[in-house]
């Protein structure tokens, strides 16, 4: 595997966010936010489509999604994303 060296600083150590929540964003268009246990069909559909299977090569099943949407904030916290 090749590594691709940093050309830049980090601004923030890492793991800086780690242990708080995910924010929301929004305007008057668009909100970004965490996912939620709700978003199972919508995930599914996602990896469903063509363009997005491209790139991950993959379909997602109703019970991934769920666990995944259920538990997304847990690596989140402990990737310090």
């Amino acid at each position: 595997m090749t590594v691709v060296p940093l050309t830049t600083t980090a601004v923030l150590p890492a793991g800086t966010f780690a242990g708080r929540d995910q924010p929301v964003l929004s305007s008057a268009r668009l909100v970004l936010r965490p996912w939620d246990p709700a978003d199972v069909e919508a995930v599914v559909g996602a990896y469903a489509d063509p363009d997005i299977r491209r790139w991950h090569a993959r379909t997602m099943t109703a019970d991934e999604a769920e666990a995944w949407t259920a538990h997304w904030h847990v690596h989140a916290r402990l990737s310090g994303a």
